[in-house]
């Protein structure tokens, strides 16, 4: 377990290192995040919170709270791996030290993919890469966009392929 344990720990910080540099680089090359978040608000990219209670509504507060508490919960409160960590750890304090450090581990990654979305968009706002056919499908433009920024760089397109492979790898070792 500690294994695992630790190869997670390699893994998360190959992730975060990878998405890092596709962001870092993306958002430099467009001028700031102060664009990226102007793209996104002229063209309405980003909505206000939806707090209609109409249970008919695709995405409000209410249906997002309460779907993402059934979903967190089923993840990491009755998930046999999950509860095989925390219990190998050697005090409840610990347990609840490693619970919130990996929520926060989470809703960093969250917020990590959320402004990859933004910059994408920002990126290629004024020419549409499935259009040109750079791309040929929506699930290839974050490849496009780390061959447009990291392209010219050797090596660093590996890196966030390592990135990819290591979220892959974190899933499987997991069951292990």
């Amino acid at each position: 377990l500690k294994a695992v344990v630790w190869t997670d720990v390699i893994q998360t910080i190959i992730m975060f290192g990878a998405m890092a540099l596709v962001l870092i680089k993306g958002t430099l090359d467009i001028g700031g995040p102060s664009v990226v978040w102007q793209r996104a608000q002229e063209t309405a990219r980003l909505e206000r919170p939806n707090f209609t209670p109409d249970i008919t509504e695709r995405y409000t507060f209410y249906s997002l709270v309460l779907g993402g508490i059934a979903h967190w919960l089923k993840s990491n409160a009755i998930s046999q791996n999950m509860i095989q960590r925390y219990l190998s750890l050697p005090t409840l304090k610990d347990a609840r030290i490693a619970i919130w450090t990996f929520i926060a581990g989470v809703l960093a990654f969250l917020m990590i993919c959320g402004y990859t979305g933004l910059l994408i968009y920002a990126t290629y706002a004024q020419c549409d890469p499935l259009e040109t056919k750079l791309a040929k499908r929506n699930d290839q433009l974050l490849p496009l966009l780390v061959m447009e920024t990291l392209g010219s760089y050797p090596g660093l397109p590996g890196v966030f392929v390592a990135g990819v492979f290591s979220a892959a790898l974190s899933s499987l070792s997991t069951g292990l």
